[in-house]
Order: C-alpha cells, then sequence, then structure tokens
C-alpha cells in the first residue's frame, strides 16, 4: 500500500512538472490569433457554464418582451455589444472583432444563445475573465443589463416597429440606407 501511495505521489509531481515546464520554456502558444483546439474550447465552456451555475442566482428576467423594452435593449446592444458580438446593420455578417480575441467572440446576432437570461445577464454584469468579455456591472445599470439580455434572447422574433427600428438604428449614419438602385 505505502508503495501504491509513493507512486501516486511521484506521477503527480511529474505531471505538474511537466505542466510547470511546458509552461515555463515557453512552449504555450498564447497568440490570439492561432486556432483554439477542440479540447480547450470544451474545457473553457464547461468551466464558464460551471462557474455561472454556482454562482448566478438563478433569478427570472424582471424585463417584459414589449417593443419599448425591446427596442431599448437593441440600442444598447448596439451601442455597447455589437463591435464585438455582430452589429444589426448587418446579421449575417461576422464583426471584425470576432476572430481577434481568444478564445473567439460569438455572434449572437447571428446565433442566439441558448442559455437562460439569468445566465447571459450575470456573464454581462461581470464579464468573464481572460476572454477579453468586459464586466458591464460599473457602466451599466441591472435593468439595462436585462434590456440586452431581452432583445438578444428575442432578437428572432422581433414586432415589425422594433426590426425595423433595430435595421435604422444599427446602420452607421442611424438612418436606413436607401433602396439599392437596379442595375442599367
Amino acid at each position: 500500500m505505502r508503495g501504491f501511495i509513493l507512486g501516486v505521489l511521484i506521477t503527480l509531481v511529474v505531471l505538474f512538472g511537466g505542466v510547470f515546464l511546458y509552461l515555463k520554456l515557453g512552449m504555450l502558444d498564447i497568440r490570439a490569433a492561432q486556432p483554439i483546439s477542440g479540447i480547450e474550447h470544451e474545457m473553457a465552456e464547461m468551466a464558464m457554464d460551471s462557474s455561472v451555475d454556482k454562482q448566478a442566482p438563478h433569478t427570472e428576467n424582471p424585463i417584459k418582451p414589449t417593443d419599448d423594452n425591446l427596442m431599448t435593449g437593441a440600442m444598447l446592444y448596439e451601442k455597447n455589444c455589437s463591435l464585438c458580438h455582430g452589429s444589426v446593420a448587418d446579421p449575417n455578417h461576422t464583426s471584425p472583432m470576432a476572430q481577434a480575441f481568444y478564445p473567439h467572440v460569438p455572434q449572437i446576432v447571428k446565433r442566439i444563445p441558448g442559455d437562460e437570461d439569468w445566465h447571459l445577464f450575470f456573464v454581462t454584469k461581470y464579464g468573464v475573465r481572460d476572454t477579453g468579455m468586459p464586466a458591464w456591472e460599473k457602466t451599466m445599470k441591472d435593468d439595462d443589463i436585462w434590456r440586452v439580455v431581452t432583445f438578444v434572447k428575442h432578437s428572432d422574433k422581433l414586432s415589425p416597429t422594433v426590426q425595423e427600428m433595430w435595421q435604422t438604428y444599427g446602420t452607421p449614419s442611424g438612418v436606413a440606407p436607401a433602396p439599392a438602385k437596379p442595375a442599367k
């Protein structure tokens, strides 16, 4: 039994020593533009989801998806989130910042997150360490964060009024572009 315990301890020391040397010798490629490996992506997602599940209060979203709340959420999203997560001006276009971060930034106007509202609220309010996702708790009120979450979760089923406002607000000038003229 004593030999078994000694073997386990030696294995752990060698394992941690190997990881330390791997990092200390600069063998880990830290460049943000490198592709993320599948296992690294899965581990990061698991760690984030587990942390949020443990630390976030599982509260119900207090903001109802009314046209006013959705419009406010859309404007807040476009002002604060679109540079990284994708713009309303062209929801099918990937943000130029998407590939600049490691891990890559999810394009949430192209693919609405399946996470619960409380999960998105927590991540938005407190940010995610080592990803570039900032904590918005000091610059946005809780109700405004909830409005952004409400908008994101309902962005695929907006009323025509909100859809038109969203598309107009998302253009660089804040004015909807003129329709394209037919080619001659």
